[in-house]
């Protein structure tokens, strides 16, 4: 008997880069290797033979897929595409949304749910899409067959306050050894200050880089300035009033290739969130060495364990007081670059696409 047809929703590859399409993307990559491989989850499960991408015509295509096959469907784009034209093109399957979102015609579906910021900390985003995802979640994640999510904190979240029942909800943590292909990595193509803390993701109001800044300003060092690699959506996370500071360097989206050179080359990353449900970049500062500073709060501790120093995000006195540990002190340094390498080893993209498959074939058999 044919197995039954999986398909992804590939609408997160017309969308721009942030920790949730990175997540997408490197999964597809991890399963389509783990599909391909002769002693791989697809040796032995026939539903790996007959799993399929689906993009919308504004998408660009995944490099070097062997195994998964990619179609463009449908004549529209964004949440049309995805909740008019998709659950047709998956009628006779089983739907796997990576990205918080699907459609709600489709209940045979599961989801990868990375959170509930919107609620946790509506602030940073704008009206139109904390109301739409206000509608949305709650209903699909009652409607789905089960919900994959990326730490027990945001499990915890997730059945909070989104009430999706705890049987449904399965963590599979992020990967975070995607850069280290980029053996070795190019330098970044622009002029960096010579000493700098670095701060990546999207500039969001939760990710309190303006507290930060308050820090570095606390430290009273001409030489020291801070850099903020990640992209302004104002769409998503309404408008980022920033102060203009002459010490800070905005280098907008940073391109996979060079984020190793940028790691490597910062006194330390800091991460200081009110509200994160993984914190992905704390594993790629890791795993090229850089020392980490996180906030104390959400799933940070949980992710980082005992590799990096914490903060408290409301605090900028806290924040510069554990930059200045590590600008003085290169045996804490050298302390959290090999605690970091040992951390972010445990966290691999193969096993993250391995545990969802286990999910996704336990929906499709």
């Amino acid at each position: 008997m044919p197995s039954t047809p999986i398909y992804i929703n590939g609408r997160f590859l017309s969308q721009p880069v942030s920790g949730v399409q990175r997540y997408a993307r490197e999964l597809i990559r991890a399963l389509d290797q783990i599909l391909s491989s002769s002693n791989g989850a697809g040796a032995n499960n026939g539903a790996g033979a007959n799993t399929t991408l689906l993009l919308p015509k504004n998408a660009t295509l995944v490099p070097n897929l062997r195994k998964i096959t990619q179609r463009v469907v449908g004549r529209c784009t964004g949440q049309a595409w995805e909740q008019l034209e998709l659950p047709w093109h998956s009628r006779d399957g089983l739907l796997v949304s990576l990205c918080n979102t699907g459609p709600l015609l489709k209940s045979r579906q599961v989801v990868t749910m990375h959170d509930a910021s919107f609620r946790a900390v509506p602030h940073s985003y704008s009206f139109l899409f904390r109301h739409w995802y206000g509608l949305l979640l709650p209903a699909l994640g009652a409607c789905c067959r089960q919900v994959v999510t990326v730490s027990q904190f945001a499990k915890k979240e997730l059945q909070r306050r989104l009430r999706i029942p705890k049987s449904k909800i399965h963590v599979v943590p992020h990967g975070g050894d995607h850069l280290l292909c980029f053996q070795p990595p190019p330098r970044y193509p622009e002029p960096l200050p010579d000493r700098f803390v670095l701060g990546v993701g999207s500039l969001t109001p939760n990710r309190n880089f303006h507290t930060l800044a308050q820090a570095l300003a606390l430290l009273h060092d001409p030489r020291l300035s801070l850099v903020l690699a990640g992209e302004r959506n104002a769409d998503v996370f309404g408008r980022l009033v920033f102060p203009n500071h002459e010490r800070v360097c905005f280098l907008g989206q940073v391109a996979d290739p060079f984020l190793p050179d940028l790691y490597s080359r910062a006194i330390c990353l800091v991460i200081p969130s009110f509200y994160d449900s993984f914190g992905l970049p704390a594993l790629e500062a890791m795993s090229v060495g850089c020392p980490v500073i996180a906030s104390k709060s959400a799933a940070l501790p949980e992710v980082c364990g005992d590799a990096a120093l914490y903060c408290d995000p409301r605090d900028p006195q806290d924040i510069a007081h554990k930059i200045q540990l590590l600008l003085e002190d290169s045996a804490l340094c050298a302390s959290l670059r090999r605690k970091g390498h040992e951390r972010s080893g445990q966290f691999h993209w193969r096993r993250c696409a391995l545990e969802t498959w286990a999910a996704i074939t336990s929906e499709a058999a």
